[in-house]
């Protein structure tokens, strides 16, 4: 043959264009899902999340574009509370959506929006002091005598005497 074509091939499936790359981010820092960006610029979700695991660029990129994200969650938060409710069914629609993307920005980004939960573990332990006594001046103390010494509200626990004395 003396005239060679060359042969151009289709692209494979799931590969998108540089441009295409950049509009998906751009939609997902508007506010946009995963799931809706993608089906946007003609590619599957799971393709994204691949690029987000093996091109490290696309990924430092994604994740500025889900920063952005969350703050346009916070917006949207602020719009949806401000907007006025004509019944209850509105208002039980704006508070799905709220909380929604309060979830959302909890999981996806714990240290800024998620809930502190603080725990506080405090057990007493007391050790009650008594003079020391001479042996000469030991005497019998009862536990009515021990109370009084230790107080109201404390609990003593005495031995019991097991020589029957």
């Amino acid at each position: 043959m003396s005239g060679s074509t060359a042969v151009t091939r289709p692209p494979r499936l799931g590969q998108a264009t540089r441009t295409q790359r950049e509009q998906l981010l751009n939609m997902v820092a508007d506010g946009m899902t995963l799931t809706t960006a993608a089906m946007a610029i003609g590619v599957q979700p799971a393709v994204v999340l691949r690029w987000i695991r093996t091109d490290e660029e696309f990924a430092a990129k994604w994740n500025h574009a889900v920063q952005a994200q969350a703050a346009m969650m916070q917006d949207q938060i602020i719009e949806i509370a401000d907007a006025p409710m004509a019944s209850s069914l509105d208002l039980d629609h704006a508070k799905l959506k709220i909380e929604t993307r309060q979830w959302i920005m909890s999981k996806t980004h714990p240290a800024q929006y998620g809930t502190k939960v603080q725990t506080s573990h405090s057990h007493v332990h007391g050790v009650i002091l008594l003079p020391a006594l001479n042996p000469g001046d030991a005497k019998q103390i009862s536990l009515k005598d021990v109370s009084k010494l230790v107080g109201p509200g404390n609990h003593v626990n005495v031995p019991r005497d097991t020589h029957g004395t």
